[in-house]
């Protein structure tokens, strides 16, 4: 069986799109938002995130719920 990788451009929500990644993408969501509400919580004043290789942007929504301004690349 063949599997080909879907366009990461495409994913707007961190959820596994293929067989492959059943194990490591809601491992590797779990690990972010665990990372962000133990470190990025409460956001200082004026405070940015850089999203980099954010493909989709699955956390600009939790990011700017905690107050960061966004920005992605």
């Amino acid at each position: 069986m063949v599997y080909t990788r879907p366009d990461i451009a495409a994913r707007t929500a961190y959820q596994p799109q293929w067989p492959a990644e059943e194990f490591v993408v809601p491992l590797l969501r779990r690990l972010i938002e665990d990372g962000l509400e133990r470190y990025a919580r409460p956001a200082p004043a004026a405070a940015r995130a850089l999203d980099v290789g954010c493909g989709g942007q699955p956390f600009r929504q939790a990011l700017g719920t905690i107050g960061y301004r966004y920005t992605r690349l």
